[in-house]
């Protein structure tokens, strides 16, 4: 049993040389429940094949999510904010050369949405990705789709999902393009807020009046302040992607990435 799910591991290694081991490994497990990082707990089946080869290796298969939920309250990161005005792609540290030669192809979905309940909104998304390239530098295709009607809290304010979807098409690289279209209020003026955020470059977002005798420049600057409206919105586009993504990402082991999405919205 791995945490409570009977699980299977086969295989043989060639062990000659400590150093630089031979083989072929696989696991087939079902129903193994964990909680990384903590709070988030899921419970999937995993069907993985480790291959160790001479000069490269590959870890290959699928995991399957049955459920999972995360209620842990989230502190956004500076690192999160720190990515505004800079171009780049996702990254991580250094890596022994073992991670540079191990290449992935990984399919990680959910049979059923994932649960966000916390202090950053109420949501259920649903995952289909694919992580590619090496451990050391991985890559992600196939897309986080919010269910309609959830909410998300920031700046005090609740914003209600109409459209919540975060696509990957890099294969070597990790690099989002947030498509957003949600409700809010502030005060009493209602207010439909629409982002479009490619993989690289500024994100452009639309803000429209829903009450009567407010314009759509008025709501927006209620929403976004005095300050730099520019700059807010880049603050507003990054923070309604980049934890989402996070708390996903970080159930398929990408914990320690760090996004960076060029540009300011104009």
């Amino acid at each position: 049993l791995v945490n409570g799910g009977p699980a299977t591991i086969d295989g043989t290694l060639t062990l000659d040389d400590f150093t630089s081991p031979r083989g072929r490994v696989t696991l087939t497990a079902q129903n193994v429940t964990l909680e990384y990082p903590e709070g988030f707990q899921t419970e999937s089946n995993a069907n993985l094949a480790l291959t160790l080869g001479a000069s490269s290796s590959t870890l290959t298969g699928r995991v399957d999510i049955l459920s999972g939920v995360y209620r842990e309250p989230i502190v956004i990161s500076r690192t999160v904010l720190a990515g505004l005005g800079q171009s780049g792609t996702a990254t991580v540290g250094t890596a022994p050369t073992f991670l540079s030669n191990l290449r992935l192809d990984i399919t990680a979905a959910t049979s059923d949405d994932l649960r966000i309940d916390n202090n950053y909104g109420r949501l259920d998304v649903a995952a289909n990705l694919v992580v590619t390239g090496s451990a050391d530098h991985p890559g992600l295709l196939g897309r986080l789709e919010a269910e309609p009607d959830g909410e998300v809290f920031l700046a005090g304010n609740t914003y209600r999902i109409q459209t919540l979807t975060i696509d990957f098409a890099n294969p070597r690289t990790i690099a989002p393009e947030v498509t957003f279209l949600g409700e809010t209020h502030v005060g009493n003026v209602a207010m439909e807020v629409a982002l479009q955020c490619p993989a690289s470059g500024p994100c452009e977002r639309d803000i429209r009046s829903l009450t009567t005798g407010k314009t759509n420049e008025q709501a927006e600057a209620l929403l976004l302040g005095t300050g730099d409206p520019d700059l807010a919105g880049a603050q507003l586009a990054r923070l309604l992607s980049g934890e989402v993504l996070g708390i996903v990402g970080r159930s398929a082991g990408l914990d320690t990435l760090r996004l960076e999405q060029g540009g300011s919205t104009e």
